[in-house]
């Protein structure tokens, strides 16, 4: 199992961050009151809703042997 998750973090998990992260970042999204961004340094999606003087914020934390373990999700 422990080789699995090794090379699933090496190979698989740097590729396919990549490919979808790499789809996120290049939409060119635009409104006034949501922002999406996408970094697969961090492995994070954040997204932010603001609204008048109020923000909620999301944050996607992919661990490094993604898919095989579960993301992390934040809100704020």
């Amino acid at each position: 199992a422990a080789q699995i998750e090794s090379y699933t973090a090496k190979v698989i998990t740097p590729s396919l961050l990549s490919h979808e992260l790499g789809k996120l970042q290049s939409v060119d999204f635009e409104s006034d009151h949501l922002k999406v961004k996408a970094s697969t340094v961090s492995r994070e999606v954040v997204g932010a809703y603001v609204k008048d003087e109020a923000t909620l914020e999301v944050v996607i934390r992919l661990p490094s042997s993604y898919p095989l373990r579960p993301v992390a999700i934040e809100g704020t």
